[in-house]
C-alpha cells in the first residue's frame, strides 16, 4: 500500500511539472518578432524600439498584446525637471509589470523662453521642437549633455552610462510635430553596461519616439 502511494504521488507530481512547462506563462524579458525592413515615420507611428542582439531582433512595440504570453506593452513619457528652466525628457516602454523595459532620456534641455499657456512657465514651442530636430547627439552619463539608453534584460539593468561609448552615436533621422507633440525616428548603435562592467552591443537600433509639448 505505502509502495502505491509512493507511486501515485510521484505520478502526480511528474504530471503537474510537465503541465507548468507547457502552460502559458508570463516571460518577464518578451520581445516581439518584427520585420527587417526599416521603421518608418508618420504622425500615425507608434512607439517602438528595435535592435539586433547576437543575431537575435528584439523588437518592443507600444500596444502590442499576446494574450497566450499575457505580454502587453505601455509608453510612458515624463519629464525630469533639473532647474527652473532646464529639464530632461525620458520615454519608457513598460511591460505588463509597469517594468521600464526599454528607456531613453535625452537632456539637457535649456529654455529661454516661456510658455504662456502653460500655468508653470516652460519652454516656447519652436524650442522645443528644435530640441527634437534632426542630427547627431553623444551618448552622454546620465543624459547630461545627450542621450542615456536603458534596458532590462535577464533581471539586470544596462545602460550607455555604465561605460564608455564615445565612438557611438544616436542619431534623430527624422520628426514631425503634431497632434501637440513630436514624433521622432532615431538610429543608434552601442554598449550597453551593467554595473559589474559586462557589455551588451547592440546593432541596428531603431526607435520611434514621442514627447508631448
Amino acid at each position: 500500500m505505502k509502495v502505491y502511494q509512493v507511486l501515485l504521488l510521484f505520478f502526480l507530481v511528474s504530471c503537474n511539472k510537465s503541465e507548468e512547462a507547457n502552460s502559458p506563462s508570463f516571460n518577464p524579458f518578451p520581445h516581439y518578432q518584427g520585420t527587417s525592413n526599416s521603421l518608418n515615420l508618420n504622425s500615425q507611428s507608434p512607439v517602438q524600439v528595435r535592435f539586433n542582439l547576437n543575431d537575435t531582433l528584439y523588437h518592443y512595440l507600444f500596444n502590442y498584446g499576446d494574450t497566450s504570453a499575457n505580454v502587453h506593452y505601455a509608453a510612458e513619457n515624463t519629464i525630469e525637471q533639473t532647474t527652473a528652466n532646464s529639464r530632461k525628457y525620458i520615454l519608457k516602454i513598460l511591460n505588463n509589470q509597469a517594468l521600464p523595459l526599454f528607456s531613453i532620456r535625452k537632456g539637457t534641455f535649456v529654455y529661454y523662453g516661456s510658455d504662456q499657456s502653460n500655468a508653470n512657465g516652460g519652454p516656447t514651442k519652436s524650442e522645443f521642437v528644435s530640441f527634437f530636430e534632426p542630427g547627431v547627439y553623444p551618448l552622454s552619463n546620465n543624459a547630461d549633455f545627450g542621450v542615456e539608453l536603458n534596458w532590462l534584460n535577464d533581471g539586470l539593468n544596462w545602460s550607455t552610462s555604465n561605460g564608455s561609448n564615445e565612438s557611438n552615436e544616436f542619431v534623430i533621422q527624422s520628426s514631425e510635430y503634431s497632434n501637440n507633440g513630436i514624433r521622432y525616428y532615431s538610429t543608434f548603435d552601442c554598449y550597453l553596461y551593467n554595473y559589474q562592467g559586462d557589455s551588451l552591443h547592440l546593432e541596428s537600433g531603431e526607435l520611434i519616439g514621442y514627447h508631448g509639448f
